[in-house]
């Protein structure tokens, strides 16, 4: 990805105050480079992963690439719990309580959340 020099300096003190935060408990952050399949079944088996666990994403690009982790999970025999916090509410689960379609009005959106 392209990025400008400002958004790459955030990103990278970003990373390296998430990586403090986490020393300060006992724990790391750890940055890998690569796609998911180049990646992850190699690192899966050097650290004896039992659970992957990351966060659900609604993006048409995300929704493939969970799918694809998934399948390299449960190939490597690793559990995945994936866990709705990029949004407010788990839009799968709304469609679904929607009758399959998304609601087109604030009205329909504030009943469907309310149940």
């Amino acid at each position: 990805y392209r990025v400008g020099v400002n958004r790459y300096h955030f990103l990278l003190q970003s990373l390296a105050d998430l990586d403090a935060s986490f020393r300060a408990r006992g724990s790391r952050l750890l940055v890998l480079r690569g796609t998911p399949e180049e990646v992850l079944p190699r690192v899966l088996k050097q650290w004896g992963a039992s659970q992957l666990c990351f966060e659900t994403d609604t993006e048409p690009y995300a929704i493939q690439r969970d799918a694809r982790v998934r399948q390299l999970a449960r190939e490597a025999g690793v559990t995945v719990s994936a866990h709705v916090s990029h949004t407010l509410y788990d839009t799968e689960e709304l469609i679904s309580l929607n009758g399959g379609k998304a609601p087109l009005t604030m009205q329909s959106f504030t009943k469907l959340v309310d149940r």
